[in-house]
């Protein structure tokens, strides 16, 4: 039973027209004219069956329905309408549906600024008449299959008892011929037939719907997984070469380090290879120093020694004077002693060194 109309929606009203047979036929649309859906005038859909009837001033093409199916369920996604359990090919809940998402976005107005009172009291209302509809659907597509079910009773009950009659009436007159027994038992086949046929009709109709969704659930899961599968190609011939490029920059990276351990090494151990080639340089100059120092007074020695055998044995006394500056002029030609240094200061050490020297030596030259 449908709820009273609200001021808030826009009514619709239908007469429901006494149904002929054990199955429905989906309604055919009649195109009159085209008019955008107001959320305030009645609604009317014209069908080629007798079993409903819309009556109002507004007719609507196949497309129409369409487009209103595909608007309301963007606005089911957002979550501007409520849910229903009405199937999309129910014209009537499709139309109803869209009004009410007409009258809900005008009384919402901006989006930006929040939500005014009507429009609050207005979706409360629309939930409760979408829960309504598909509770009193729900109510009459089960009283519908019951009448089915009781009607398909009540004619396999019918045809059992007319059976029953021509056997009672066969039974009462034994005279008959055997073509009448004939005829009853192909009319009693028949009947039996016809009602195997309809109950095999009706008990495949819903495995016949079943198995096409199945089988157009299987196409789009096959499309699915083809399409998958293409990714999944793409992906590899993408992350293939991003591998291998991964790969030759861990070797070079690999590479690297080896190459900056080996200079941290060097680099750790080059103030001690400095330290001693400095030393070795220092030590091998300081030698070839002193070597050159003592080849100076070795051959200023030779040369005194060579001057007082040329003198007077008796003339003992040396000039010391004249052995340093001999010294010095000796050190300043073989490069031991730099042009910088005082000649004066450098013939005064060696004057002081010979004459100690002298003074060593001089016992031992006596006794030669």
């Amino acid at each position: 039973m449908s709820p009273p109309a609200s001021p808030l929606l826009h009514a619709v009203s239908y007469q429901q027209a006494p149904e002929t047979g054990n199955r429905r036929k989906p309604p055919i649309l009649h195109i009159r004219n085209k008019k955008p859906l107001s959320g305030i005038e009645l609604v009317h859909v014209r069908t080629s069956s007798s079993k409903r009837s819309l009556k109002s001033e507004i007719s609507y093409t196949h497309s129409d329905i369409e487009t209103m199916n595909h608007v309301l369920a963007q606005a089911r996604q957002r979550g501007d309408l409520p849910i229903t359990t009405s199937s999309p090919t129910d014209v009537q809940a499709v139309i109803q549906d869209y009004g009410y998402l007409t009258r809900l976005r005008e009384a919402r107005g901006d989006v930006r600024r929040p939500p005014p009172t009507t429009y609050t009291e207005l979706r409360v209302e629309v939930a409760r008449r979408i829960k309504d509809r598909d509770s009193s659907r729900d109510d009459e597509e089960s009283l519908q299959e019951a009448k089915r079910r009781v009607h398909h009773y009540l004619n396999t009950v019918g045809t059992e008892k007319r059976f029953f009659d021509a056997n009672s009436h066969t039974a009462e007159r034994p005279s008959s011929a055997r073509s009448n027994i004939e005829s009853f038992g192909e009319s009693i086949l028949s009947i039996v037939g016809q009602a195997a046929d309809q109950t095999m009709v009706d008990a495949a109709e819903p495995l016949r719907f079943n198995v096409q969704q199945l089988r157009a659930h299987t196409s789009e899961c096959d499309k699915l997984l083809n399409h998958q599968q293409d990714l999944v190609r793409a992906l590899s011939a993408m992350i293939n070469p991003q591998a291998r490029a991964i790969q030759t920059s861990g070797e070079n990276l690999a590479l690297l380090t080896g190459i900056v351990t080996h200079l941290s090494h060097f680099a750790m151990n080059l103030p001690y290879v400095v330290e001693q080639a400095v030393q070795r340089a220092v030590h091998e100059h300081t030698e070839a120093a002193i070597q050159h120092v003592l080849q100076a007074q070795q051959e200023a020695v030779l040369s005194l020694l060579q001057q007082r055998q040329e003198h007077n044995q008796s003339n003992q006394v040396i000039n010391y004077d004249l052995l340093s500056t001999s010294i010095v002029s000796k050190l300043q030609t073989s490069g031991c002693l730099s042009p910088e240094q005082s000649f004066a200061k450098e013939e005064k050490g060696t004057r002081e060194g010979l004459r100690k020297f002298w003074h060593r030596v001089r016992p031992s030259i006596m006794t030669l």
